[in-house]
């Protein structure tokens, strides 16, 4: 998969990566890096992957919506469940190039890493043709 964008996002409120503190030393502790998320998306010939970083956030507190070209991903914690991380309420929306799939997207979340597969609808695809010749 070739990997499209890689960024910290200060949409949200997430967790300092470790690699992320060795370069810039002090700087992973500043309220910046309190209040931001790290997403990553790549992209081969047939779909597009999407994670999130999303610690303490569990299962039922996510929703993900696919209409067309555009991903929704909110979380909603219950009000009376204290996170660690001070989630109140968070949402992403992402807008790709072409048309998915949204019938034969998945998503799982493990060690607090939300992965979305989308794959491209049929339409977006490349098709190799066969030439036919005339014996």
């Amino acid at each position: 998969m070739l990997a499209i964008r890689e960024r910290i996002s200060p949409r949200t409120s997430l967790f300092s990566d470790h690699s992320f503190e060795e370069l810039f030393g002090s700087l992973a502790h500043s309220k910046l890096t309190e209040c931001t998320a790290h997403e990553r998306l790549t992209e081969d010939e047939t779909s597009f992957q999407l994670e999130l970083e999303l610690p303490g956030i569990q299962q039922n507190e996510l929703e993900i919506q696919i209409q067309e070209n555009r991903v929704m991903v909110a979380v909603k914690p219950p009000k009376d469940r204290a996170t660690k991380h001070r989630f109140q309420k968070f949402q992403r929306n992402f807008r790709f190039r072409t048309p998915l799939n949204a019938d034969a997207a998945e998503a799982s979340l493990s060690h607090g890493i939300l992965t979305i597969r989308l794959p491209k609808a049929a339409s977006a695809v490349p098709r190799t043709l066969t030439i036919n010749t005339d014996q």
